[in-house]
């Protein structure tokens, strides 16, 4: 196996995004091909408080008026604890493959597109590389069938 058969299977280009950098609006501002990540996407909730407020679909999976046409979806999965700071004990409940996928599940069905990016706290408390692997081999074989959302 090369290594361009390994890291590109579906033989599509990098995209490179950049979060809390500059603007990028004047070519001096960046290297060629850096796109500010929140131009091209939208997210969902980041303050959310609680295992509660993760688990409140309707909640957590709500985004902007103009999701459909942002090309990509950030699901932010991670929530505060009531000091609002990231918790171990919240990660280890919600960090578990039942949850992640069933939240995912509901914020595509509720937003009409998967996430592209599913953004934890602690991504080494429970299952994300397993829910993460499932989740890119069903979405590229998906692209590769025709189903992709």
């Amino acid at each position: 196996m090369t290594n361009s058969s390994y890291f590109s299977p579906l033989r599509q280009r990098l995209i490179v995004f950049h979060h809390n950098g500059p603007s990028c609006t004047t070519p001096s501002d960046c290297p060629q091909g850096m796109h500010n990540l929140y131009r091209y996407s939208v997210t969902t909730p980041f303050s959310l408080m609680g295992v509660s407020e993760v688990l409140d679909y309707n909640r957590s999976c709500s985004v902007g008026p103009n999701a459909r046409q942002s090309p990509f979806l950030i699901s932010n999965h991670f929530a505060n604890s009531r000091l609002g700071l990231p918790s171990l004990d919240i990660a280890s409940q919600i960090n578990v493959k039942s949850v992640i996928e069933a939240r995912i599940a509901a914020c595509t069905d509720i937003i009409g597109k998967r996430p592209n990016f599913l953004v934890v706290d602690f991504w080494s408390i429970g299952d994300l590389p397993e829910v993460a692997q499932s989740h890119n081999r069903a979405v590229a074989t998906d692209f590769l069938i025709g189903r992709a959302t």
